[in-house]
């Protein structure tokens, strides 16, 4: 129900579409999670995650606020997202479930084919510390690439160059986020469970970044991708910014805002404000997803504790021994399934739903570069208007009581020094102008098409999620139903 609730609120649905959803989740009774037979395909939850538009919305590209008061609008497409998860869930299902080991990215192929594998522990010396690299593996026919098969370490410190690249390379564009550093299930940093949600992460961002239409051609994504260990060594030396640019870069920021009070443009404060609220749905989904995954950690200790006593009792028992035994490893078998369905569960379900909780600030991370973008042309379009009045000062003043003219200087000649300089800052600045404007105009056609595109993946990705987690329980049910029914068939007889 919770996991219902968080995903009814990533767009306005009726009672009919929560019902749907919360139907998949449990009884209408209040009884155990059980799979009722609903059938996904219904066409009243084909426009849950279509992109909104407002109404009276004018087509441009504004973001709809994860709330909104308008009808959900329907996806204008001959096969909707949940139509063709749907129709892979039925073919799945024809004979035995079988659950995918990650769900490909449903976008477009833009030539680059990128996989993190192998996962290895490495050490650059006795006294160094250890780290974990992964293997990078690249399939690719672009002709700017040295090969079409290419493989690389990389560890997680080159991963975080990456982005800190492209954010700095692509004021308008959402970068995919990172895993975090630190984990965030209290395993330890060397533990496999850790490294495979690392893993999972790292690919997941390459993987996304291979499959935008610019970000894809990046030179900096290319270098990471087939630059050899020395190779990519010199060329991050080569990006490496001094203190003291990183100092005077701040403080450009820092001026701009304090001089710069720019009325912000409602498009993206629309997006703001659908990016927080879809930030604390991900965290409700989360959760519930979390909960889910200990619960069954839990399960899977109590049904060995329970199989560990059934052996004793089976031991000290000799006339009920043989049955016994049998429910000994029926319980050492739901134990085992138990376990399976958790770590299908944190794979298919709740890594993808924290990669979503920090997709939010990535969003906002977007949006505060574009921001950035605004305030720097509305600050060389107040130092335009300025000197443009410092023109109409020198033009309506004699310059008689100049310094020049007091040192003797033809006051003529003065004021025409003065105003040739003048006229040459005012071309450089209208240059400047018309560049930032041009910069703003591209940023913003970016950032709103990264943003619809955002949205529209969001959607299929949970769906995926939805439509994963009901696989994963149709497959445990299937085979702890097959293991009662073999044990009862043995007790019966």
């Amino acid at each position: 129900n919770t996991v219902a609730q968080s995903v009814s609120h990533l767009r306005p649905v009726s009672n009919s579409h929560f019902h749907c959803i919360t139907a998949i989740m449990s009884d209408d009774q209040g009884g155990p999670a059980i799979m009722s037979p609903v059938d996904i395909t219904d066409s009243s939850l084909q426009d849950l995650f279509a992109p909104g538009v407002e109404e009276g919305s004018s087509g441009s590209g504004a973001s709809t606020p994860l709330r909104s008061a308008s009808p959900p609008a329907r996806i204008e497409s001959t096969s909707s997202p949940l139509a063709r998860v749907s129709s892979s869930r039925q073919s799945s299902r024809a004979g035995s479930p079988a659950v995918p080991d990650t769900e490909p990215l449903m976008q477009e192929d833009f030539g680059l084919i990128v996989h993190v594998v192998d996962p290895k522990k490495h050490t650059d010396g006795p006294f160094a510390s250890t780290y974990v690299a992964y293997t990078v593996q690249t399939q690719t026919q672009r002709q700017s690439y040295g090969g079409t098969e290419l493989s690389v370490l990389r560890r997680y410190s080159d991963f975080i160059w990456l982005r800190e690249q492209l954010s700095n390379r692509f004021c308008g564009h959402i970068i995919p986020p990172l895993p975090p550093k630190h984990n965030l299930q209290k395993n330890k940093t060397g533990d496999p469970v850790f490294i495979e949600t690392r893993r999972f992460g790292l690919e997941r961002f390459l993987q996304r970044l291979a499959n935008h239409p610019v970000l894809s051609h990046s030179k900096c994504l290319r270098i990471f991708l087939e630059a050899k260990s020395h190779e990519f060594t010199t060329a991050k030396k080569e990006t490496e910014v001094s203190i003291l640019d990183e100092m005077a870069h701040s403080a450009g920021t820092l001026t701009s805002k304090f001089l710069i009070k720019a009325a912000p443009d409602q498009r993206f404060v629309e997006t703001e404000t659908y990016a927080n609220g879809f930030e604390e749905v991900m965290k409700e989904f989360e959760s519930a997803a979390a909960l889910i995954t200990e619960n069954s950690d839990k399960l899977s200790t109590v049904s060995m504790d329970f199989s560990s006593a059934l052996r004793r009792m089976a031991e000290s028992e000799e006339d009920l021994g043989p049955t016994l035994t049998n429910f000994q490893n029926l319980f050492e078998k739901q134990s085992e399934l138990f376990a399976e369905y958790k770590a299908k569960l944190n794979k298919a379900v709740l890594d993808p739903s924290q990669e979503y909780v920090l997709y939010s600030e990535s969003v906002r991370e977007a949006l505060r570069r574009r921001n950035q973008v605004d305030r720097d042309k509305q600050l060389v379009e107040q130092l335009l208007d300025e000197k443009a009045r410092e023109k109409k000062t020198v033009e309506s003043d004699d310059q008689t009581l100049s310094m020049g003219a007091i040192f003797g200087k033809p006051a003529a000649e003065v004021k025409q020094e003065k105003l040739n300089k003048v006229e040459k800052e005012l071309e450089e600045l209208v240059q400047a102008a018309e560049q930032w404007h041009d910069n703003l105009d591209v940023t913003n056609s970016a950032l709103t098409a990264d943003v619809d595109n955002w949205r529209k993946q969001a959607g299929d990705d949970i769906l995926h999620m939805i439509g994963n987690q009901a696989d994963i329980n149709v497959e445990y049910l299937t085979e702890m139903l097959s293991s009662w029914d073999t044990v009862i068939e043995q007790f019966d007889t």
